[in-house]
Formats: C-alpha cells, sequence, structure tokens
C-alpha cells in the first residue's frame, strides 16, 4: 500500500488515534450519563464541574413519544432536545475540536487525485453502538449483487428504527453541511434529502464494491456531487476484518487502505478520477455504514462533465476488467440517450 505522497507505508497508520480533546475526556473520566430513548450516552466532566458537553448539561430522564409511526423521532425531557438535534451537535463539536488536523490531511499534497480526511470517535461510543444495533436485519434491505458489487442496501429510512434516520440525516443539517465545507472548501454544498446513492449499507462476509467513480450529478442531473462521507458503526472492527476503503491513483495499481474502524467518520472528495472501493468482508459479521453525499452548482473538475457510476475490476481481475470498462461505456450511453437512466428510482420518499 502507498500514502497519498506516493511512499509505502503500513496501513496500519490509518488505524484509530489515541483519544485526544473530548474523546479523550470519554476515555479517562467519569461520564455524566444523558438518557437518550433508554439508552446511557456518557459524556465526561473530565474532572471539571462545569465541563461543557453536546447534550444538554443537566441529566435527564428521555422516553419515546407518544406512539406513532416508523420514523418518529424521540424526545429528550431535558429542554426538549431530540436524538437528532443531539447527533448533530455532537458532530459539529467533533468537527471544531480536531479542526486544523482535519483541514490539513485534507489537503495534504500527494499522487492521488482524491482528497480525504478521518474523523475518528465522530460520537460518544455509547450512542455509536446504540447506532449499530439500530440497524434493521439484513431481510429488510436491498441485496446488490452483480460482478460490480455485493451489499445489503436501504433507503426506507422510515421503516427502520428512528435512529437510523436521525443519524443519517444529521449529516445533511445545515449546521454539519457548513462545517464540513469550512473544512474542505467546497463550494455552495447542498445536503440530498432524496439520499440518491446515499442511505445505509451492510456488508457481510464475501461482499464487496469493486473499484469505481461515483455518478457524477444528484437524482435531477442539475449539481455536481462533490463529497462522500461515510460513518462506520460497527463495533471492534478490525483492519485484518477486510470490508476496508480504498482510495485509487488514477490508473487503478495502487490504492491507500483505510480500515473501515467502529465511530470512524470519513470525509472523501468526489471528482472524475476519485476511483474507490472496498475490499472484500473477510469476518462473519455485519459492516455497518451511513452513508451521504453532498452537492454542488460547481464542478470539482474545473469543466464540465458527465458520467454514471463507473467501474473497473481490481488489478488483478483481468479479465473482468475489460468486461467492467465496456459495461460502463453501455450505461454511459444509456444515459445520454436517456437523461435519468433506465434503471428503477432508487431515492427516499417519505411516507405521509
Amino acid at each position: 500500500m502507498r500514502d497519498r505522497s506516493g511512499m509505502d507505508h503500513d496501513i496500519h497508520a490509518f488505524e484509530q488515534r489515541p483519544p485526544f480533546g473530548v474523546a479523550a475526556d470519554l476515555a479517562n473520566a467519569d461520564p455524566l450519563k444523558v438518557w437518550i430513548g433508554g439508552l446511557a450516552v456518557g459524556r465526561a466532566t473530565a474532572g471539571r464541574a462545569n465541563a461543557p458537553t453536546a447534550f444538554n448539561e443537566r441529566p435527564g430522564q428521555v422516553t419515546p413519544e407518544k406512539p406513532g409511526r416508523p420514523g418518529q423521532q424521540h424526545r429528550l425531557h431535558n429542554g426538549g432536545m431530540n436524538v437528532r438535534e443531539a447527533i448533530v451537535t455532537a458532530i459539529v463539536e467533533r468537527l471544531h475540536q480536531d479542526a486544523e488536523r482535519i483541514r490539513q490531511e485534507f489537503f495534504a499534497p500527494g499522487v492521488l487525485s482524491t482528497r480525504f480526511a478521518i474523523v475518528d470517535r465522530l460520537l460518544p461510543d455509547d450512542l455509536a453502538h446504540r447506532i449499530f444495533a439500530a440497524f434493521p436485519p439484513v431481510d429488510r434491505m436491498r441485496l446488490l449483487d452483480s460482478f460490480r458489487e455485493k451489499k445489503f442496501t436501504s433507503k426506507a429510512l422510515d421503516t427502520h428504527d428512528p435512529l437510523i434516520a436521525d443519524i443519517t440525516f444529521a449529516f445533511q443539517d445545515p449546521r454539519v453541511v457548513q462545517a464540513v465545507a469550512d473544512l474542505t472548501g467546497i463550494r455552495e454544498p447542498h445536503a440530498d434529502p432524496k439520499l440518491y446513492a446515499g442511505g445505509i449499507s451492510v456488508m457481510t462476509q464475501g461482499h464487496f464494491l469493486n473499484p469505481h467513480l461515483d455518478n457524477s450529478h444528484d437524482f435531477e442531473q442539475k449539481h455536481y456531487r462533490v463529497l462522500n462521507l461515510l460513518y462506520y458503526c460497527s463495533p471492534d472492527w478490525k483492519t485484518e476484518d477486510g470490508g476496508n476503503f480504498e482510495l485509487w491513483n488514477e490508473a487503478v495499481t495502487e490504492a491507500v487502505e483505510i480500515p473501515s474502524l467502529f465511530n470512524r467518520l470519513v470525509l472523501m472528495s468526489t471528482n472524475d478520477k476519485s476511483w474507490h472501493s472496498v475490499n472484500p468482508v473477510k469476518r462473519d459479521a455485519k459492516r455497518c455504514c451511513v452513508s451521504n453525499y453532498y452537492f454542488s452548482p460547481h464542478s470539482p473538475n474545473g469543466y464540465e462533465t458527465t458520467h454514471v457510476t463507473y467501474f473497473k475490476a481490481r488489478p488483478e481481475q483481468t479479465f473482468q476488467r475489460i468486461w467492467t470498462e465496456a459495461d460502463s461505456r453501455l450505461r454511459t450511453l444509456a444515459r445520454i440517450i436517456k437523461k435519468r437512466g433506465f434503471s428503477k428510482k432508487d431515492i427516499f420518499e417519505q411516507k405521509k
């Protein structure tokens, strides 16, 4: 494996970093318990009586609102803060705490055409565990199974545990979008409430996602995709378990491997050279991911372009590489003929 400067490196360089800032507080201090839907989320006081937290300082019981349809948000009884608001606050706080390091990592020069940054311990660990537990069983998800990829996905967030919608749409809150834009320099960003190519995914043993370029535009084909936000929440995930995120050079011959560790957020720029993939899962367990994408009226390439999700096989898959490139060209031609393509519409539409 190589790093973005082209030098050989140990892939464990992207293993989870030691605790720092509030993360260090969480690891080393007695927690202040804030209950969210029956879940104790530890926030540290670190020995300071008035230490700030991302949640309301007053411990309070949290119970669901009156029973209703799936997707109804739970509410905190300490000031009325709901779960999504608490998650948004925690994300923004975490990004601000590590802003300089994230910015430097994202803009570090190198041979890759893809900028990226890693944010570990994005949320309090107890909350991240609760998010993992809230993922639906795979028989309630859609299986994508082809030579391009194999994984379970879902956009039907209003049919799952409300916490799944809360974590997914927290990344679309204007405060989070602005905080990410400040770190990455993207111009006029906006989130995608339709979850075009976004949502949740689960990979199990043998699942994979081959090297590809993401679709260049949003569902309406009006704005450019400019940033991927990938949040991983599978406890105790290790590099050797596979299912790790990979960023490739333009020729798709060498990759940087980023382990899909628990409670880790990866920010990744998208352009017409940002090849990426997920290597095969080796562990008999669920590798869970929450995916969001930001769009902009400004091309990330500096010029106008359009393309479908364009796949290549891995370097060692010689025959498949020929076939996947032919497949990608045919699908690109189909997009030219019909702007929105011929496949089934796959977007999030809230049930009334």
